[in-house]
Parts: structure tokens; sequence; C-alpha cells
């Protein structure tokens, strides 16, 4: 019979050290997973990747229509930067987030925290 699966997951967001109010900075966010389709049949599969921080910035990539042939595997690599600057002090909480649906369905998210000093 046989089963489509996402192998290998790693998720991680990436914060920056010293932030200062008002200094542009960048958040990343990467996430790679290999799609393995042990059915005798193509499978379709679409993935969206978003990185979003507590002050409502945000960024995404997605691919739709993720083809993995019968018997077949496919790596797929995702890297975001969130470019923003902060007008207030405070901790600021970046999450990298992962939807798969299609013919296998997961969500994942992981997170990072930095603080924005005056």
């Amino acid at each position: 019979m046989g089963s489509v699966s996402v192998e290998g997951l790693n998720l991680s967001a990436g914060c920056p050290g010293n932030v200062v109010v008002g200094a542009i900075t960048t958040s990343r966010g990467t996430v790679d997973y290999s799609l393995v389709n042990t059915t005798n049949s193509e499978a379709l599969v679409s993935s969206l990747v978003e990185l979003i921080d507590s002050q409502g910035n945000s960024t995404t990539d997605s691919q739709t229509f993720i083809q993995v042939g019968a018997g077949g595997s496919q790596r797929i690599e995702h890297v975001l930067n969130l470019v923003a600057s902060y007008d207030q002090p405070g901790d600021v909480t970046v999450t990298a987030k992962l939807t798969i649906t299609g013919a296998v369905n997961l969500s994942d998210s992981t997170f990072c925290t930095f603080v924005v000093n005056e």
C-alpha cells in the first residue's frame, strides 16, 4: 500500500543578538525536510513557511503542487529573512512555522526571543 511522509525535518528560528530601538535587524528562519512517497502513484504536496514576529512583521515562502514520484523522495529547503526595525524597547518573539498539505498533512513551529534595548 505505502504512504507519503515527511522525514528529516529541521526547523529553526534564529534571532539577532544586541538590538537597539530604531536599528534595522534580521531574523532568520530555516526549514528543510524530505518528502518520501512509498506509494505506487505520484503524490502532490503544498508547503507554506511563515516567519512572524510578535510586533506584526512577517514574511512567507510557499511551494504549491510539489510532485513526488511513485517510490521517490524529494528534499525541500526554505530560508527566510525577516528584516525589521523596532520603535519600542522590549521582548520580541520570532516564530518559524511550517504547514504542509496534500498527500501528507503536517504543521510544526519553533521560536526564538530577543530584547530590543533603548
